[in-house]
């Protein structure tokens, strides 16, 4: 199991919060995250992955994520997160 990601000191913005917080936990760069970069297809995250995000995503921007919002993950883009960020009412 992966150590749990530090963040770096606080982002200007939701999403430059969210690109650390992929970068951190599926070990790429920053410009590898386009908004349109699928977190299993484009940046190689598994089922475990995707479930580790989740619980990263609830702890980060102070959310609850439902059963769909998981399920979501599992194909979601960059760009579907920070929807669904918007949908917790998480201030882009």
């Amino acid at each position: 199991m992966k150590k749990a990601p530090t963040l770096p000191p606080a982002p200007a913005s939701v999403p430059e919060a969210l690109v650390d917080l992929i970068a951190i936990l599926f070990l790429v760069t920053p410009d590898q995250i386009t908004k349109d970069a699928s977190l299993a297809l484009d940046l190689g995250a598994d089922e475990l992955d995707i479930v580790e995000f989740g619980m990263n995503l609830e702890e980060t921007f102070g959310i609850e994520l439902t059963d769909a919002d998981e399920e979501t993950l599992e194909t979601a883009t960059v760009a579907d997160i920070l929807k669904l960020l918007a949908r917790h009412e998480v201030a882009l």
